[in-house]
């Protein structure tokens, strides 16, 4: 139940002076594959990499929070910013819906995009794009393509021409600005398993879509690639509809985290080992992980496995494995820097509450709380942050 916990997608970003308003930057799988549409992606197998802007080797970043700023830890998390910088961050995320950008069918307003990407440009960093389709449990597209934020108007499939070409409208508006922003990659949409995993024949829609945004986006700018981010769920086995979402993607996107599905913490050797598995999924494309993380656990009274010895040692762990191949996994953004605020953990974990989860409802309050590499109360530095700029720095 804890892996509801990657599901975090609200945009509503709080950043330093640097990064303001910007993101810098349950896994359960049906039994079968549905059937998927031929989606002709080709794997960079010649040494080519699909991110021609985007500097070699391994780029460790992350996205700074979820949670308004306090006068209480605003100094602290500046200065941690300022040190990442200074480390040589080269990588930064950002995050819009389509929702966001087109308020009313065909009129968009890019309002939102453009400042989320104009602090990461300012700071001369590399951006990575998610641009949510779907999230997680809810699709965040346009209220017209919607009866309910689970279910498509009319009947509709995702990868319906009206839609994919609707979104083509939309790539039309995004892609010139990020480009021009220092853009180097998209992902069209976050953890789209979660939904499949209660409707197992929305992953060839979500395969069909993926492809159709792709082809599009090669046709305005072949030097950004597309995809679309999965969870780890993707490499379990029976985990059969994640293949063709691949094979319709320039690359494998990906959220991985510590926790086991039962609240344990991963092992250093289970940890090599699916990050192994990630990049046998990739078949030969490179990997980014736009979401990686490991909450640490309250000090008293914990209801949840870890610590931040357990983090740094993920962290550590992680880092050392990838940088084995900087030429298959390319780029991660720690999720998140900061901690959650309590108000936003609370909210964010009431629904469980609500349908009389109390137990589960307090793991993920207390997770939520305490992903950051840096304390929410003061802003001040976890262990794994040192390890965080080393990894930078190196």
């Amino acid at each position: 139940m804890l892996l509801l916990l990657h599901a975090c997608g609200d945009d509503d970003t709080t950043e330093p002076d640097a990064a303001r308003d910007a993101d810098v930057a349950p896994d359960v799988a049906p039994d079968v594959a549905p059937d998927a549409p031929d989606t002709g992606a080709d794997a960079s197998t010649d040494g080519t990499s699909v991110f021609p802007t985007l500097p070699p080797g391994f780029h460790a970043s992350g996205i700074i929070g979820f949670s308004p700023l306090t006068d209480a830890n605003r100094e602290g998390v500046d200065a941690a910013w300022n040190e990442l910088l200074e480390s040589g961050l080269r990588v930064g995320r950002a995050q819009v819906s389509w929702a966001d950008l087109e308020p009313s069918p065909g009129v968009y307003d890019l309002t939102p995009l453009r400042e989320a990407l104009a602090p990461l440009a300012e700071a001369g960093l590399r951006i990575l794009l998610t641009l949510e389709t779907i999230d997680s449990s809810s699709f965040e597209i346009p209220d017209d393509l919607l009866e309910d934020e689970l279910t498509l108007a009319e009947g509709r499939r995702f990868d319906d021409p009206m839609i994919t070409d609707r979104f083509a409208r939309v790539l039309d508006e995004v892609m010139p600005v990020l480009v021009a922003e220092g853009g180097f990659a998209i992902v069209v949409g976050n953890e789209p398993d979660n939904t499949i995993s209660d409707q197992p024949a929305l992953a060839a829609e979500v395969a069909g879509f993926t492809a159709a945004a792709r082809d599009h986006a090669s046709t305005l700018d072949p030097t950004l690639p597309v995809s679309i981010t999965l969870t780890s769920g993707a490499i379990e086995p029976g985990a059969a509809f994640a293949p063709p979402i691949v094979q319709a993607s320039d690359f494998l996107a990906i959220n991985y985290y510590c926790q086991t599905v039962d609240g344990g913490i991963k092992s250093a050797a289970t940890v090599r080992d699916e990050l192994d598995r990630i990049a046998a999924l990739a078949d030969g494309r490179e990997v980014v992980f736009q979401e990686l993380g490991c909450s640490v656990g309250y000090e008293v009274d914990s209801q949840i496995a870890g610590s931040e010895a357990e983090q740094r040692e993920f962290l550590e762990t992680v880092i050392t494995h990838v940088k084995g191949r900087p030429e298959t996994y390319r780029a991660a953004y720690w999720f998140t820097l900061l901690d959650f605020s309590p108000e936003v953990a609370t909210l964010l974990s009431q629904p469980l509450c609500d349908e009389g989860f109390p137990v589960l409802c307090r793991q993920l309050e207390e997770a939520i709380a305490t992903y950051g590499l840096l304390r929410w109360e003061d802003g001040s530095q976890r262990p794994a942050f040192q390890t965080m700029l080393d990894a930078i720095g190196e």
